[in-house]
């Protein structure tokens, strides 16, 4: 695969830009770089690494240092469950615990508040627009989402 048809498709996947986004990182190559790095397990504080890592972007992390140690403990929890009785214990490395992160922080919303996720991917698909667009909005036409009522994909709708 070269690399312009990564950048494509990476410019294709609205919920993980979208995620990435909420950390501060315009690029999924960007993030998985920047945390390559960091460790498994927890650090001195009883945080997870990513975590930490995540939280020392400062302002760039949009969610709440509360949300973010939530999501962690969440996952934390899952993880001790999976590995009770195991003599071999399972840790997760910093792209397993992202993907666990992303769905913490997905599901959450969908189940929780699907009106307001909602809101939130068509400000950032049409913020996304008028960057590609120089600035332009691009209209009404743009993003087809799923409806907030009925659940529905407006694209998928019977004609």
């Amino acid at each position: 695969m070269a690399k312009s048809d990564y950048i494509r498709l990476e410019n294709r996947l609205v919920l993980v830009a979208w995620l990435n986004s909420l950390f501060g990182y315009e690029h999924n190559r960007d993030m998985l770089k920047d945390l390559a790095g960091v460790g498994e397990g927890v650090d001195s504080t009883g945080r997870s690494h990513v975590i930490s890592r995540l939280l020392s972007r400062g302002d760039k992390c949009t969610l709440r240092e509360a949300e973010l140690a939530r999501y962690d403990r969440n996952i934390r929890q899952r993880l001790a469950a999976m590995n009770h009785g195991r003599l071999e214990k399972i840790t997760l490395r910093y792209f397993q615990f992202l993907a666990a992160l992303y769905a913490e922080i997905y599901l959450e919303r969908l189940f929780g508040h699907p009106k307001r996720l909602l809101a939130e991917l068509n400000r950032f698909v049409a913020e996304r627009e008028r960057e590609a667009r120089g600035g332009r909005d691009a209209g009404p036409d743009v993003f087809r989402g799923r409806s907030a009522e009925t659940g529905v994909l407006d694209g998928d709708r019977q004609r």
